[in-house]
């Protein structure tokens, strides 16, 4: 099923109902549907039930290109309307919902047959909750962020760079920016490790005179360069990661750099990702915004830790100024002279000469 015939129904399905609520697993394909345990069959107990009690009331959609990404674009997530469940967790519905996104936290202990079934119970005991709230239906969809499917094979050229070594890197060239980076691999956790060879793509780009994003697709997420363009630097204001279309990690750079230059960055960059928790690294960076549509290669480079740069310098000379001053309040207090004796309490007393 394409999109827009999808699109279609999740219009009309909106106009129908009250309420929707949008379960979504990670990953979610046929082979999660078509499978059965020896002992207790489907783990899908409770939609199996509903689907042979009335057929009218249950529809399934199989080989629906990016469903997710049909029903964010209808039913926009906010921080209100989206929950995360995990196994003892729990859920306070109000009335007042109109769309709600219920999202799992699975155990990574558990098999794939149990969360699927506990999955299952929780989609049963929300829809009858929100059922009991609403006056009117209440419609629900249950899909994935990631739905592997099977399409028509389209045969275009593809312009995409070569792959490069690990020492030089992997290149990419934009229509506004060119890029390079050496070294890219996710880690942090014991399931999300890999290094990152292949090519990116370039999903998205939008420019103005004032500021441009860029946005890299990798195999797993996207990642997009936020640059801003002032008088006389070019800056990299954010990389922001997306997975399926939502932002799911942000590092903040705020890096300014001549125009005519390139920005080479041997430190790492991390961009941590909140969902999971794991870790994008860049081992190194060379990066630049493009000055026109005829730029092929990378001008001269600013490192990114030089010696001395216009903040340095600035400080030094600052840091000098308050250092003179105390140095010179320092002396004035030693130059301070003061009485050769003391006054003896069984003595005389001590007498100054008036001056006039």
């Amino acid at each position: 099923m394409s999109t827009s015939k999808f699109s279609e129904i999740i219009h009309d399905s909106a106009r129908r109902s009250t309420g929707i609520i949008i379960f979504v697993e990670n990953k979610f394909s046929v082979e999660d549907i078509s499978t059965k345990d020896v002992a207790t069959g489907t783990p899908y107990k409770n939609l199996h039930a509903a689907l042979l009690a009335n057929r009218a009331t249950l529809k399934y959609f199989p080989n629906v290109i990016e469903p997710f990404n049909a029903l964010v674009k209808l039913f926009p997530k906010t921080q209100s309307n989206v929950h995360y469940l995990a196994q003892n967790s729990k859920l306070r519905l109000k009335d007042n919902f109109k769309h709600l996104y219920i999202l799992f936290r699975d155990d990574a202990s558990e098999s794939k047959f149990d969360i699927l079934r506990r999955h299952d119970t929780v989609i049963k005991e929300v829809m009858s909750a929100a059922r009991r709230l609403k006056a009117g239906p209440v419609i629900a969809y249950y899909t994935g962020r990631h739905n592997p499917v099977y399409v028509p094979k389209v045969e275009f050229v593809k312009n995409l760079p070569n792959v490069m070594s690990r020492s030089s890197g992997v290149f990419l060239s934009s229509p506004w920016a060119l890029l390079r980076v050496f070294g890219i691999f996710t880690g942090g956790t014991q399931t999300r490790r890999a290094v990152h060879s292949e090519a990116p793509t370039v999903s998205a780009e939008v420019r103005s005179q004032t500021k441009q994003r860029t946005k890299w697709r990798f195999t797993e997420f996207e990642l997009e360069w936020i640059f801003k363009f002032d008088t006389d630097y070019w800056r990299i204001l954010d990389v922001v990661m997306y997975e399926g279309q939502e932002e799911v990690g942000r590092a903040i750079l705020d890096i300014q750099c001549p125009y005519n230059r390139s920005y080479y960055c041997p430190e790492p960059i991390m961009i941590v990702n909140t969902r999971d928790g794991s870790i994008v690294t860049f081992e190194k960076i060379l990066v630049e915004p493009k000055n026109d549509l005829e730029t092929t290669w990378f001008n001269p480079s600013i490192h990114c830790t030089p010696f001395f740069n216009g903040v340095v310098l600035a400080g030094l000379f600052v840091t000098y100024i308050f250092l003179g001053i105390t140095l010179f309040g320092l002396a004035m207090i030693f130059d301070c002279q003061a009485n050769g004796r003391f006054e003896d309490a069984d003595g005389k007393p001590l007498v100054h000469e008036q001056m006039h």
